[in-house]
């Protein structure tokens, strides 16, 4: 009897999660969708970084967790004003400051319903290597490796997407910028996947390609 009372309170838990779930990434959408330009940007992102985390050699149940997180790395930008969000001038440092403030804002939000692990991801994906990111000013180990994969496809997006200061990068020239941040904005290891995963991508547009990366099953 008491097993069948966990096992019924922990399915009302998992169906709450799931409803959250729902109402956090209809948020996430919701703040895509304030720019043209990056609709969609957070399907984008969490198609990638599965194929990363697929690459790097991740087990489906973890790849599937990091596609949640991926999903929600944005949200904190529901604080940001559309004045500085959809600015398309320079930032000015005040207005860079109100931006930074995204990836702490978004991870208080998602760790309503996400995992600790999983929020650390979101609240990371703007840390770098090399100690100059943000908001923890994390270095090399300390930024995890979820982080790492976010940080990379978050601003692969960024870079091959059209926005309006600025024309979509080449998938080439993306590549090779990539390469020469290896080590200081990005992680080598996570490089090294992507590098892996565009080869076998087939030319044409290849952010499309990602974007339909199917979601796995958990392995439980």
């Amino acid at each position: 009897q008491v097993v069948q009372v966990l096992s019924a309170e922990e399915r009302a838990a998992q169906a709450e999660r799931r409803q959250a779930l729902k109402g956090l990434r209809a948020l996430a959408r919701a703040v895509d969708a304030r720019d043209p330009h990056t609709q969609h940007h957070s399907q984008r992102v969490a198609a990638l970084a599965m194929a990363l985390a697929r690459e790097l050699g991740w087990p489906n149940d973890s790849v599937a967790r990091l596609h949640e997180a991926a999903l929600l790395h944005d949200v904190g930008k529901i604080g940001v004003p559309d004045a500085i969000l959809l600015k398309a001038a320079k930032l000015d440092a005040a207005e860079f400051t109100v931006i930074t403030g995204h990836a702490a804002l978004g991870a208080a939000i998602a760790g309503e319903v996400l995992t600790a692990e999983q929020t650390r991801w979101v609240r990371g994906h703007h840390e770098r290597i090399d100690g100059t990111g943000y908001p923890d000013g994390l270095a090399g180990d300390e930024v995890c490796e979820g982080a790492r994969i976010l940080a990379l496809a978050d601003a692969w997006d960024a870079m091959t997407s059209e926005r309006p200061y600025k024309d979509a990068m080449p998938m080439a020239e993306a590549l090779e910028e990539c390469r020469r941040q290896t080590g200081s904005q990005f992680c080598p290891a996570a490089v090294a996947a992507l590098i892996e995963v565009m080869k076998d991508e087939a030319p044409g547009d290849v952010r499309t390609a990602i974007a339909a990366v199917a979601m796995p099953a958990p392995d439980r």
